[in-house]
C-alpha cells in the first residue's frame, strides 16, 4: 500500500528526486520496523523496485510507446508495466525463474478504474469490518466480484502459449550485473536531463 501510494504521488509529481527520496525513506523506515523484509520478503523487494521502475522508467519508455493507443488506457497500462518489470525482473528471475510475456495484456485487460476500486472496496470493507461485518461483507462484494473479473483474466492469460518461458540460466552473478548495467544506464541518462 505505501509502495503503491508512493508511485501514484510519483506518476502524478513531476518532481522525480522528491519521489525517489520519499520511496527510499519509506523503504528504510519499512525495514527498520522489520530488517527481515530486506532479504525475506519478496513481496516488499518487488514492490520496492516495480515502484522505482515507476519513477525512473517509465518517463525513458513513453516516447518510445508513443505509437499505441491511449483509449482504454492502454499506453499507460504498457508503459507501467514494462517500467515495473525492467526494475523487477532481476527478483523474478532469481526467484521464480519464469519470466511472463503475457502480463502486459493481463494488465491492460485488468487496467484503468477495475484495480483501484478493487483497493478501495477491500479498504473500506476492512475498515468497517472494524465497526460490524455483515455491513463489510455488503461493501466489500463489488471489491470481491472485480478480485474474481482480475483472477479470472489472470487464469485465462495465463493458458494462452507461451504466455511464460521457463530462465533456468538466471544467477545471482548475472542478477548483480543486470542491475550494474541498469543502474550506469539510469544514473547517466537522469544526469543528462
Amino acid at each position: 500500500c505505501i509502495m503503491g501510494l508512493i508511485g501514484l504521488l510519483a506518476l502524478s509529481s513531476e518532481r522525480k528526486g522528491k519521489a525517489i527520496l520519499t520511496l527510499f525513506i519509506a523503504g528504510a523506515a519499512m525495514v527498520a520496523w522489520n530488517p527481515k523484509i530486506l532479504f525475506y520478503d519478496l513481496g516488499f523487494q518487488l514492490s520496492f523496485l516495480a515502484t522505482l521502475g515507476l519513477i525512473l522508467v517509465s518517463p525513458i519508455l513513453e516516447p518510445y510507446l508513443q505509437w499505441l493507443p491511449k483509449r482504454l488506457v492502454i499506453r499507460d497500462s504498457i508503459t507501467l508495466t514494462l517500467s515495473a518489470q525492467i526494475m523487477a525482473l532481476p527478483v523474478i528471475l532469481l526467484n521464480f525463474q519464469t519470466l511472463s510475456l503475457i502480463s502486459p495484456l493481463s494488465n491492460v485487460l485488468v487496467s484503468g478504474p477495475i484495480i483501484p476500486f478493487t483497493m478501495l472496496f477491500g479498504f473500506l470493507a476492512t475498515m468497517t469490518s472494524f465497526i460490524w461485518l455483515p455491513l463489510a461483507k455488503l461493501i466489500g462484494f463489488p471489491g470481491y466480484l472485480l478480485s474474481s473479473y482480475i483472477t479470472t483474466i489472470i487464469h485465462a492469460t495465463a493458458q494462452i502459449p507461451f504466455a511464460a518461458v521457463s530462465i533456468t540460466w538466471f544467477s545471482q552473478i548475472v542478477f548483480f550485473i543486470y542491475f550494474l548495467i541498469l543502474s550506469l544506464f539510469l544514473w547517466r541518462y537522469w544526469q543528462g536531463t
